[in-house]
């Protein structure tokens, strides 16, 4: 204790000494500033304390300017990817667009396929036998059928799916223009098979052939021009195919006769009948009543002559009835 206090007594007599500064002008002469060391001290620890504080104030900007950098990188890293996402939500609307204008495409092709296969399925359609005497074969639809045909596989990529889009929604209008030919094919087939004399007008005994015998009635042999059917008075007759009757009335030789105008050169004559049921300039469908059988004109007996003539020429209807 004694000790301590005779330290404490050398700092107090430490602290109340001077020191002196020599000021020497360029005048010349000496100047003597005094100045206590207690001062000397208390300004040295005030440039400690300013030096100390401005160093931690140095170190805290500079952790200050470092977070500020890395909070505005931050930032610059969230607006580059809202930019990305601004970007794929235009790429993915526009591929939805893009997306919904394929699938109206593709409905349209649909349709038109539905179409087609509703008008090839039905069972009016002739067997390729009939159609090869028009000229047609079953293989021309069928061809363009399996032409229209396309296979697709959709990669999951976003790019390779807009350039697969674009692929197919070039590729449906030839498509398309493919199923539309291939429907007026269908709908000429099938008007090929409306007006085709394949239905027999009524079933009965083939009497008389085409092709030259001896005539009843005549007593010489003639050119026969169609096939007798022989039938009782009063059978139901029927167009053979589908047409506009051009003649309904009584003929020399042939008596109550329709003559039916099914296009592309073809007609068909029926003969002999009881009663006409059509008028001329009247439009029949196939299988359709016409007449009834009888035996009117040059006959020896009921029955219906039957007539299929090609650009005026008459053919032999068998190559022609189912």
């Amino acid at each position: 204790m004694f000790s301590g206090r005779v330290r404490w007594v050398k700092i107090r007599s430490h602290l109340k000494n001077n020191i002196t500064l020599l000021l020497i002008p360029a005048r010349g002469g000496v100047a003597r500033l005094k100045v206590p060391m207690f001062s000397c001290y208390l300004v040295l620890l005030c440039l400690l304390g300013t030096g100390g504080f401005g160093y931690k104030f140095y170190s805290q900007y500079r952790e200050l300017l470092q977070v500020t950098k890395m909070q505005e990188q931050a930032l610059n890293d969230r607006e580059k990817e809202k930019q990305k996402l601004v970007h794929k939500s235009k790429q993915i609307q526009e591929l939805a667009k893009q997306t919904e204008q394929v699938q109206t495409q593709v409905q349209e092709l649909t349709e038109l396929g539905q179409e087609i296969q509703q008008k090839a399925l039905n069972d009016k359609l002739l067997p390729e036998k009939e159609l090869a005497k028009l000229g047609w074969k079953r293989s021309q639809i069928s061809s363009r059928s399996r032409g229209s045909r396309r296979q697709m596989v959709v990669p999951p990529e976003q790019h390779a799916i807009s350039q697969q889009l674009n692929a197919l929604s070039q590729s449906i209008p030839q498509q398309k223009a493919e199923l539309q030919q291939l429907l007026r094919q269908i709908d000429r087939y099938q008007w090929l098979v409306e007006h085709f004399p394949s239905q027999w007008p009524l079933h009965g005994r083939i009497t008389s052939p085409f092709g030259y015998r001896f005539h009843p009635l005549r007593f010489r042999r003639i050119f026969h021009e169609g096939i007798d059917i022989g039938v009782q008075t009063g059978s139901s007759v029927k167009a053979a195919a589908g047409g506009k009757v051009i003649f309904a009335g009584n003929r020399s030789g042939y008596g109550k006769t329709v003559l039916i105008d099914h296009g592309q050169g073809l007609r068909t004559l029926y003969a002999h009948n009881s009663k006409l049921q059509v008028k001329a300039g009247q439009w029949v469908e196939k299988g359709e009543v016409i007449s009834l059988s009888g035996n009117t004109g040059d006959s020896t007996g009921p029955h219906l002559h039957f007539e299929v003539q090609v650009n005026g020429h008459p053919k032999n209807p068998l190559d022609y009835l189912s």
